[in-house]
């Protein structure tokens, strides 16, 4: 891998050509395909076209628009040769992992500034431009990037889409937080329809994946076979006060926004909506319908969900990374049949909302959410104290069942990235468990919330971001990644920089790849 410690050795025209058409993917790959020539070659296995040839390249592009000074910024063409220039003359300074030292860590984020994000950065680094941050740009002037910036953190997930890759900014030597095409795993409609089809690929192999006992049967409202079968089973539910159903606004939702229970009165307007079906096909707004867990594992009588971390840490090449979170408890005890959205959905988000409505005191409010946000070891202990569990549980069995979802999921999406060497993306998965103890995959959410709604909330988040910062300046700079990493809450679910099945960590045997 060609890192920032090797950037002094190029000459200038060699490091801009590089930026357009560096890839290491070939010979990796061929190593893979003598490992596995019994194996169907697809998904992180298939042949890799350099990224800029890519049909993710040509979306890419259709979907972009550049030179509009988005985030403020003037959009320069030359700025690649500014940055390796920059490099070249001021090499950087390691400690004794590797990593470079904190002059050399200059950030560009866009989060805002009293963000836990913007902490970790400034403990950990510079932040080129303060100022220009989500909320305040309207006010400020046209600027340019800095040449010295070697990592963009934004939450902003288009700052790509307004600014060209390899020109304007994201260089050789540079790091950037948001995959391109990461919107098909994480929009909820093509989400569940690249779990069909990536299916279909185990139709002879159901015990290595069954799509519906990965996630709740769905259905897409805008597709009109699907929007069909939604209304069949609704106009012949004899029992709709029981929630069966849920729907999900399939895009650009966060904190449970468009969120509905499906109960006797919603379902009535849904049908209506849709005017019995003949709507179906015509009416383009886009929701899902999914199954609704109806025997979820309670915790002293509240239903709960987990708020877990994956990090995709490289594309190419492939590293994905699992982090431990929190649960996230329901205030109210659980009841099928209630219409209150606190008894079913488990975002915090929700819960702030609720605290703010009835003008909650400062020490309710933490009591509340303290007591919303359960830890793993906490939840460990009330398992064993029901006696539901033994032994070490979570390490046994919760965590590589989580991480073995995380693989599927980015299987199953993969060939949507952009297979771009400096990209990286830092995942809120959700998962629940049912009463048997099943583990279902809930869903995908890109630039998860990070507040310190709790003092050990902070200190998870403060840690994942601090994490995940060290780990990419590693594989930017050529560090020790596996000796950094051993120093993280970070586990390894994918390592594409190892040999055959190796790189599977123990999750997939050759037969399910």
């Amino acid at each position: 891998m060609i890192t920032l410690k090797h950037i002094g050795s190029f000459v200038l025209t060699t490091s801009f050509i590089l930026c357009y058409l560096y890839s290491p993917t070939l010979p990796f790959q061929r190593s893979l395909f003598s490992s596995f020539s019994s194996t169907k070659i697809r998904y992180e296995n298939a042949q890799k076209l350099p990224y800029l040839l890519s049909p993710a390249w040509d979306e890419y592009l259709g979907r972009s628009t550049f030179y509009i000074n988005d985030h403020k910024i003037i959009d320069e063409d030359s700025y690649c040769k500014k940055f390796a220039e920059y490099q070249q003359n001021h090499p950087a300074n390691f400690d004794q992992l590797g990593l470079p030292n904190k002059v050399s860590r200059v950030v560009y984020s866009d989060y805002y500034s009293n963000n836990l994000v913007k902490d970790v950065i400034r403990e950990t680094g510079y932040l080129a431009l303060p100022e220009y941050t989500m909320g305040s740009l309207r006010e400020l002037p046209l600027t340019h990037l800095p040449a010295d910036i070697t990592m963009f953190f934004h939450k902003s997930m288009e700052f790509h889409l307004f600014h060209k890759i390899g020109v304007h900014f994201l260089c050789l030597g540079q790091r950037y937080n948001h995959i391109p095409g990461h919107e098909h795993m994480v929009n909820k409609d093509e989400e569940a329809q690249n779990n069909k089809n990536y299916g279909e690929y185990y139709m002879d192999r159901p015990h290595c994946f069954d799509p519906w006992k990965f996630m709740p049967y769905t259905l897409d409202l805008s597709n009109k076979e699907q929007c069909l079968e939604v209304m069949d089973f609704l106009k012949s539910d004899n029992s709709p006060d029981v929630v069966k159903w849920i729907k999900k606004k399939a895009r650009g939702s966060h904190n449970a926004e468009g969120v509905e229970i499906l109960n006797r009165k919603t379902i009535s307007k849904l049908i209506e909506n849709y005017n019995n079906g003949e709507l179906c096909g015509i009416k383009e707004e886009k929701y899902i319908v999914q199954k609704y867990i109806p025997d979820p594992l309670l915790v002293k009588g509240r239903k709960f969900d987990f708020r877990v971390y994956m990090l995709i840490a490289s594309l190419d090449p492939l590293i994905i990374l699992y982090h431990d979170g929190f649960l996230r408890v329901s205030m109210n005890t659980y009841d099928q049949t209630s219409t209150e959205s606190n008894v079913h959905i488990t975002n915090t988000a929700l819960v702030k909302e609720y605290l703010d409505k009835i003008n909650a005191s400062e020490d309710q409010y933490e009591e509340v959410m303290k007591d919303q946000m359960w830890t793993f070891q906490q939840f460990l202990s009330y398992m064993q104290e029901q006696g539901i569990v033994e032994g070490d549980w979570i390490n046994d069995y919760v965590r590589p069942t989580m991480k073995l979802k995380m693989l599927h999921l980015v299987r199953m999406n993969i060939e949507k990235f952009l297979w771009h060497p400096g990209v990286f993306e830092l995942y809120g998965v959700d998962f629940m468990f049912d009463s048997k103890l099943h583990l279902w995959f809930l869903e995908v959410n890109r630039s998860p919330a990070m507040m310190a709604t709790t003092e050990e909330k902070g200190r998870i988040q403060s840690k994942l971001i601090k994490d995940t910062l060290d780990l990419e300046y590693a594989l930017n700079y050529g560090a020790d990644f596996d000796k950094i990493l051993a120093g993280t809450g970070f586990l390894k679910v994918y390592d594409g920089r190892l040999e055959g099945m190796d790189r599977y960590q123990g999750l997939l045997t050759e037969e399910c790849i």
